[in-house]
């Protein structure tokens, strides 16, 4: 005890032996910090001789220990269409495709489109070229936007306009002092270079879309040729020269027909395709039509207040209709397109009709019926009729003129379906 009260030091403004002086001032001296005091007194001793020994001993324990290094957390995962998805937090949203709203992954079991999506993701996380068709509504580009922003995988649009300079995606020609010069491209540029991520710093590789890919016609062929040629690494410049497409760049192509049109003819823009052009890449898949299963949830998301005022049995009963029509098409006995688009379009007539004819008062029994103009009115007699014929038992009111008979013909529908 003597040895620690002589090696004590004395505070130069009450005179207390202390062997810490910062914590002296603490207790005794709050209006006084240490800086204030080492400037009034800057020959003063602030730490005891026996207090410097002691913090020196904890020094050295301390850097004699063995520090386990610290180790970068894993990436988050996601399950998406059932397989582990690794979460890309280095990539800003913004830098990624949007969500498309509402979007919802198929869980009905008898769902073609369900079983569509998770072959079509093995071949995508597998790091393979896709190409995805099918009729409209069906959610081609929808799955990549959603596997981009659920992911955060960085990746660039580019939509095939018929008669569009697609060249300018790899590079244009221009003009300076020195004569001709050659620019890179949007898409050159993004499959060259990568995308460098802003948190840290990452080169990450871009995912490249190219939608409406069937809508190419003979005079963008060839540039289509060398956008499908860079699936193997490397894209031919103007000159002859060669740029290397940076590893781990992926190619998404969709479409409503895969190289052979529309032979529907309800897409006359898809066009015939060099079977050479589709052979360059990895995987094709066909995307079929939601079922109600599933669509009825995308319904009630996007139209809760229709879809409460019309009660759970209308919404059935419109889900029955909806199959039915689907599968008079499947069978040719209808033409027209059918696609979640237009069911849309009739909720969203239901909509409007309820919300400024009908805002408080009782649906009348016509009103599923007289909302399906919008998809009816477009149809030629025939196939009008016989979507009215498909659609109508569900529908309460029906479609067709109650008493009047004279204009159904003598087919049996249920042998077709």
């Amino acid at each position: 005890m003597k040895e620690l009260t002589t090696n004590a030091i004395s505070c130069r403004i009450c005179g207390e032996r202390v062997h810490l002086i910062d914590r002296h001032l603490k207790e005794k001296h709050e209006d006084c910090s240490l800086w204030m005091y080492q400037a009034s007194y800057s020959d003063a001793p602030i730490m005891s001789t026996t207090c410097s020994e002691e913090w020196k001993v904890r020094q050295k324990r301390s850097s004699s220990i063995v520090r386990t290094p610290v180790t970068k957390l894993s990436a988050p995962t996601i399950d998406f269409a059932g397989i582990p998805c690794k979460i890309n937090l280095n990539v800003p949203a913004n830098d990624c495709l949007p969500l498309p709203p509402h979007y919802r992954i198929p869980t009905d079991p008898k769902s073609a489109l369900r079983q569509d999506i998770e072959d079509a993701m093995e071949s995508i996380t597998g790091g393979d070229s896709v190409f995805i068709f099918g009729p409209p509504g069906t959610g081609k580009d929808a799955l990549f936007h959603a596997f981009s922003a659920k992911c955060r995988m960085p990746a660039k649009l580019f939509q095939v306009r018929p008669q569009a300079d697609i060249e300018q995606w790899l590079f244009s020609m221009g003009f300076n002092k020195d004569g001709v010069i050659w620019d890179i491209g949007a898409l050159l540029e993004a499959v060259r270079d990568g995308y460098d991520s802003p948190i840290d710093g990452e080169k990450i590789p871009y995912k490249i879309l190219i939608s409406d890919f069937d809508r190419s016609v003979p005079e963008q062929a060839e540039i289509m040729r060398m956008i499908t040629d860079s699936i193997s690494g490397r894209v031919e410049g103007p000159k002859g020269n060669f740029y290397s497409v940076l590893p781990g760049t992926q190619f998404f192509f969709t479409g409503n027909s895969c190289g052979l049109g529309d032979d529907r003819g309800l897409c006359i823009s898809s066009n015939i395709m060099d079977s050479s052009l589709l052979d360059r890449i990895h995987a094709k898949y066909k995307f079929h039509q939601m079922t109600w299963a599933d669509e009825v949830h995308v319904i009630r998301s996007k139209f809760p207040d229709v879809a409460r005022r019309i009660g759970n049995l209308t919404l059935a009963k419109v889900g029955e209709a909806v199959e039915k029509l689907r599968a008079a098409i499947d069978v040719n006995y209808v033409h027209m397109e059918f696609s979640h688009r237009t069911v849309c379009g009739w909720f969203l007539k239901m909509r409007h009709k309820i919300t400024r004819r009908f805002p408080t008062n009782k649906l009348p029994k016509t009103f599923l019926k007289d909302c399906t103009r919008v998809f009816l009115d477009p149809l030629d007699p025939v196939n009008r009729e016989r979507a009215e014929t498909s659609i109508n038992p569900f529908l309460d009111g029906g479609c067709l003129d109650e008493g009047d008979t004279s204009h159904i013909h003598d087919e049996d529908l249920a042998d077709r379906l």
